[in-house]
């Protein structure tokens, strides 16, 4: 059911998923924009009950119908017949002109446990295989039936066992859903935004098909917020206070530039320039989800005021798992690292 809200901005911690444009994932923190990055809704790990529409017998595969227009390819040596219904789930999403690739081995996650409904094996966290196997020496014999994933904070049996019952009855309502259902439709759709987190929308399609909030205009068209959006494709950034940060990338590393020759001249000092531009440079890495080596080339300064700068920085970055901050080289840059796949 799609709900539909124009007071979004009362909240402090949202996402919003904008398609005006190029559609893109808004991160908002303490109501100002977080992060900004391209949003492609992936199937991978969604559950379907699919129809089968068209059998390849010599490639041993199936095109399925998995509901609201959309088909899937399934590659397994099955008995199946043309409208039968089969529980998939997408395992490569669609490129070129490929649809989705499907297998029937599934396996659905939980925050703690992953259970393979078909397997009967149990697997440990490679990261704390040893620990997890004490831990779970006893407990492990009230796991229901199939084959499951001890994560590493599956620190506590008696907490995660529900977990597992949770997850066990889910794969039973899948089960009721193949014998019952007429139809091909999604049961299961994967999460690609944190946990917990509320979630608004222009594209009223999405929202109806995830249970997220619908708001009819774009961020685009926000005063609040088209500034801050447009700022994020600009090479060069205007600093408040006069100055500027040029910021270029390139295959190897991010380099951001300081020029203080540039903008309104408000009679600011060198080393208040830097401290304008350690704010901006840091805030626009965050925001434009920037990955790799960053090079920040700022104004020349003394030691001792290059410590106030790495303070704002670190200040910035604190809450950023994927950042490792270097500090200045011997060249007088500043060097951080932003891994470029999260965990």
């Amino acid at each position: 059911m799609m709900k539909t809200d124009k007071s979004f901005t009362e909240d402090k911690d949202f996402i919003f998923i904008d398609k005006f444009k190029d559609p893109v994932l808004v991160e908002f923190k303490e109501g100002q924009i977080h992060r900004v990055r391209p949003y492609k809704e992936s199937l991978v790990g969604n559950i379907y009950l699919g129809r089968v529409d068209h059998r390849v017998p010599q490639l041993k595969a199936y095109f399925l119908d998995l509901g609201q227009g959309k088909r899937g390819f399934l590659q397994e040596d099955l008995d199946l017949a043309k409208g039968d219904l089969v529980l998939v789930q997408v395992a490569k999403d669609a490129y070129s002109k490929k649809y989705p690739g499907l297998k029937t081995d599934l396996s659905i996650p939980g925050d703690r446990l992953v259970y393979f409904p078909q397997g009967k094996k149990l697997y440990y966290s490679l990261k704390n295989k040893k620990t997890l196997k004490k831990i779970w020496q006893k407990a492990k014999n009230d796991l229901p039936p199939g084959g499951w994933l001890i994560r590493t904070k599956a620190q506590d049996p008696k907490r995660d066992l529900e977990e597992a019952k949770d997850l066990y009855q889910l794969w039973q309502k899948f089960l009721q859903e193949e014998r019952l259902s007429p139809k091909a439709k999604c049961l299961y759709h994967k999460d690609r935004v944190p946990e917990g987190q509320r979630v608004y929308t222009n594209d009223p399609d999405l929202a109806r098909e995830r249970g997220w909030t619908h708001v009819e205009d774009s961020l685009y068209h926000m005063e609040d917020y088209r500034q801050d959006l447009e700022e994020l494709n600009k090479v060069q950034v205007p600093l408040e206070g006069g100055g500027l940060i040029r910021i270029e990338k390139t295959a190897a590393l991010t380099s951001i530039d300081v020029d203080s020759s540039q903008g309104p001249d408000q009679g600011l000092t060198p080393e208040e320039i830097n401290i304008l531009a350690a704010k901006k440079a840091s805030q626009q890495v965050l925001r434009r989800d920037i990955r790799g080596m960053v090079v920040i080339d700022f104004i020349t300064c003394d030691p001792d005021k290059r410590k106030d700068l790495e303070k704002i920085l670190a200040e910035a970055f604190q809450e950023d798992p994927q950042a490792i901050l270097y500090g200045f080289s011997p060249m007088g840059l500043y060097e951080l690292v932003r891994k470029r796949k999260e965990k």
